[in-house]
């Protein structure tokens, strides 16, 4: 598949639509990271699915600025 980069903040982003699912399937915008291990997404998206961010495994990556921030794990399809 190929999709144009959408503009975003002034600049050219590689965001593409994903349905993802939960109790239901949601439409989305992702970023597209071909480098990145997995996907991380607002905590809106994760109560639109109906999960829990208790429930998921807690985890602190580090990100581009060498921070890090909290996210909780959880598998879903897309």
């Amino acid at each position: 598949m190929k999709f144009p980069y959408v503009a975003f903040g002034g600049k050219l982003l590689p965001i593409v639509p994903v349905r993802l699912r939960g109790q239901e399937w949601i439409s989305v915008d992702a970023y597209v990271d071909s480098g990145a291990s997995y996907s991380i997404f607002h905590a809106w998206i994760a109560e639109a699915l109906g999960l829990r961010l208790e429930d998921g495994e807690k985890d602190y990556p580090t990100v581009g600025d060498g921070s890090q921030i909290i996210v909780y794990m959880h598998p879903i399809k897309v």
